[in-house]
């Protein structure tokens, strides 16, 4: 039953390697786990090995007694050592360790150690496992079309020809630009998408956006002095100003210039034709077929490496101070991402940027993908959207004599931010940038700019498409460690050994009716009367030991056939 117990035990563990762990039910409103089924399977297991081992050491009592004299104090060592683990250490401390006895009692200690190693055998481990029934999605954008949004009013253009009037793209869009270029540094987060554990992924997929690309221009700039105009009589002075293609991008004058934001795009109204924006004047980006906005941003840098023999306006413009640009290009794209979303935080990877936009036949950008989808950008919101960011992305931060800086727009303002400045006295005064921090700055705001309007999108997509993804839920599995299946074998199998052993052992007695095993009548009747009468009748305890400490007993057989333990 011993051996059936523990085979019962392998095949349950085998049962639930690598499996979800089980729910038992309960008893008495008691819960059941793995544990408690391996823990009961090891105690009969142990319990039915042990039972026989007990007995076979009291058999070897008997064998013990039928050599030698022995002492005859060593009947109750056996007996001791046949009750648990404190009498076998007795035992073994007792009997000559050659004993096949001894072999017994080691079993009934090692069998202890048993019931917490076989707890060993488990191990559990957290996996995330595809869930049942949870629908989980994020939103991508396959048309950007803000019709439904518009409100029946519009605002008139004064740069149109013929008066037309513009739509303005929706309140929503507006928002979110503004939203982006006040963001914090940090940047802003991606949209959440509907996760309910925590833990999903998604197979790739493309979204419909806002993308941006810059350039450092500074190398391209080209400085020029030239006399200063519009002076009173008497004054004299210099204006040096910072070029690009032929376009100035920012000069000093009275007004000393720390900051522009000019536009390389222009709104065009043709007389009989619809109105467009058209970009013109890139000096890195040609190769864009959906632009939204490009214009540059041109910032003093704090550097003053030019020559210091230039003559200044009256001591009012520093033509020493030189200026960096960077070009900034928003255009349409298609974006492919791959997204996962583990404990809660959403991860999204680029995986591919696709402009190949063309005109369809209803005037639409359209561009098509390897997913087999469309991706559409109305002609009324690819005027009314850039004409809105054509405006906002513009402006300066001016300087004048002994004053503070003032802003021409809110925009120019943020830029202007991220420049490092100090006031010293009433002289207002930019100190030494790193250029490469100021860039990275920079960047960021548009970027922001582009983040934001890509989630607003999502949040207002007037034709919804989600991404079904799968959801993951944590599960506890089993995993059997089966390097501790070996106190419960080897106990099995020494027990079996040991056993066996007493039975071969006895096997001759046998044949006599000397396997007695623990039953105590043998032992009542085994002294003889000569034993008897030298060792006396009990008396307490301890005078009793002492008395039988000395005695040496051997059992053999009288002259009438039975068996007696005779004194030697």
């Amino acid at each position: 039953m011993g051996i059936g117990a523990f085979i019962a035990l392998v095949v349950l563990l085998s049962r639930y390697q690598n499996k979800v762990v089980p729910q038992m039910g309960s008893v008495a409103g008691v819960g059941i786990t793995l544990n408690t089924i391996v823990s009961i399977l090891a105690t009969v297991g142990r319990a039915c090995m042990l039972l026989p081992v007990a007995e076979c050491i009291n058999q070897q009592k008997w064998l013990w007694f039928s050599g030698s004299p022995r002492a005859l104090t060593h009947l109750d060592t056996f007996d001791q050592g046949s009750r648990g683990a404190f009498g076998s250490v007795i035992m073994l401390w007792t009997i000559n360790i050659r004993n096949l006895g001894s072999v017994g009692a080691l079993l009934l200690i090692l069998g202890l150690a048993v019931d917490p190693l076989s707890q060993q055998l488990l191990h559990y481990e957290k996996r995330l496992e595809p869930g049942r029934g949870d629908i989980v999605y994020l939103t991508k954008v396959m048309e950007y079309n803000t019709d439904l949004f518009l409100s029946s009013e519009t605002l008139y253009d004064a740069s149109a020809d013929d008066n037309e009037t513009l739509s303005e793209p929706p309140q929503f869009m507006k928002s979110a630009i503004q939203a982006g270029i006040y963001a914090q540094s940090s940047g802003i987060p991606d949209l959440a998408p509907l996760c309910p554990t925590g833990n999903c992924t998604w197979p790739s997929y493309a979204s419909l956006e806002v993308c941006v690309r810059w350039a450092d221009v500074s190398s391209k700039l080209q400085r020029s002095v030239v006399p200063a105009a519009g002076l009173q009589k008497g004054q004299k002075g210099q204006v040096a100003t910072w070029s690009l293609d032929n376009r100035t991008l920012i000069s000093n004058s009275v007004e000393n210039a720390r900051l522009n934001v000019s536009n390389a795009a222009k709104l065009v109204n043709e007389v009989g034709g619809r109105p467009h924006i058209e970009f013109s004047g890139t000096s890195a980006f040609d190769d864009s077929p959906a632009p939204l906005a490009h214009f540059f941003v041109t910032y003093i840098n704090g550097s003053n490496s030019v020559n210091k023999l230039d003559q200044p306006l009256d001591g009012i413009s520093n033509l020493g101070w030189n200026f960096s640009a960077i070009e900034f290009m928003l255009e349409w794209c298609v974006q492919e991402y791959k997204a996962e979303v583990k404990s809660g935080v959403l991860t999204t990877t680029k995986l591919k940027t696709i402009k190949d936009f063309q005109p369809d036949d209803f005037g639409r950008l359209t561009v098509a993908m390897a997913y087999n989808r469309i991706y559409r950008v109305p002609n009324s919101s690819d005027v009314s959207l850039p004409n809105y960011l054509l405006k906002t992305f513009r402006g300066s931060v001016l300087a004048k004599w002994i004053s503070a800086p003032t802003k021409t727009s809110d925009l120019a303002e943020v830029f202007h931010s991220k420049l490092k400045k100090k006031y010293l006295n009433t002289n207002y005064e930019v100190i030494g940038p790193e250029d490469a921090d100021v860039r990275t700055a920079m960047v960021r705001i548009v970027e922001n700019v582009a983040t934001s309007m890509n989630i607003a999108m999502r949040q207002h997509n007037t034709t919804p498409n989600q991404e079904k993804g799968t959801v993951w839920e944590e599960q506890t599995f089993v995993k059997v460690r089966w390097g501790w299946i070996a106190a419960p074998v080897m106990l099995a199998g020494f027990s079996v050994l040991f056993v066996v052993a007493t039975i071969i052992q006895s096997s001759g007695q046998a044949r006599r009716g000397m396997v007695w095993k623990s039953s105590s009548v043998p032992t009542l009747l085994a002294l003889n009367s000569d034993l008897h009468k030298a060792v006396g009748a009990p008396s307490s305890l301890s005078k009793t030991e002492c008395v039988l400490r000395g005695a040496k007993v051997s059992l053999s057989q009288d002259k009438q056939g039975g068996w007696r333990l005779h004194g030697s």
